[in-house]
């Protein structure tokens, strides 16, 4: 896939030209694509906000989370539960883009780039939002993947006493 026809496909999630001109040439870029029969190590539900608090620990390696971190992580979520799904990566956004620009982030991005997308671990969404995995979001747009895996963020429905 051209660098053009990324720019032009999605507006709002725009990675400065010259970061990805230096990126995709050192990349390996064939067409990906993630379809929905294929087998995933990720469990099909998060049941509450602490296992969507675990996941979030759990695949940011470079991240440590201390004790209040984590409870703080785990309220952010409270009531939720999460679904694993695939969606068109297109339908999915990240409302800060300025992150990508930093050396570390850069390093990220061409980590899972380089990564086959069947074992990059499903992104964490709400309402089309990603509160969680955009460093994976870019890696994936960069190397042309259609579809991506989702955890899939909803609040749960309470169950009303009589």
């Amino acid at each position: 896939m051209k660098i053009s026809e990324l720019l032009s496909e999605d507006k709002e999630n725009i990675i400065p030209i010259e970061w990805m001109i230096n990126l995709s040439l050192t990349l390996k870029t064939k067409s990906k694509n993630i379809n929905e029969s294929y087998k995933i190590k990720y469990p099909k539900e998060l049941k509450n906000n602490y296992e969507i608090a675990d996941y979030i620990i759990s695949v940011s390696t470079d991240i440590p989370y201390d004790k209040e971190q984590q409870y703080l992580l785990a309220n952010q979520y409270k009531g939720c539960a999460a679904k694993l799904i695939t969606v068109p990566i297109y339908s999915l956004y990240h409302a800060d883009t300025n992150d990508t620009q930093t050396l570390n982030s850069q390093k990220i991005i061409k980590k899972y780039a380089n990564l086959s997308p069947e074992t990059m671990p499903p992104l964490l969404v709400k309402n089309n939002e990603i509160m969680d995995g955009y460093h994976r979001f870019f890696a994936a747009k960069l190397t042309g993947v259609k579809n991506v895996p989702i955890y899939n963020i909803f609040k749960k429905n309470k169950i009303s006493g009589l």
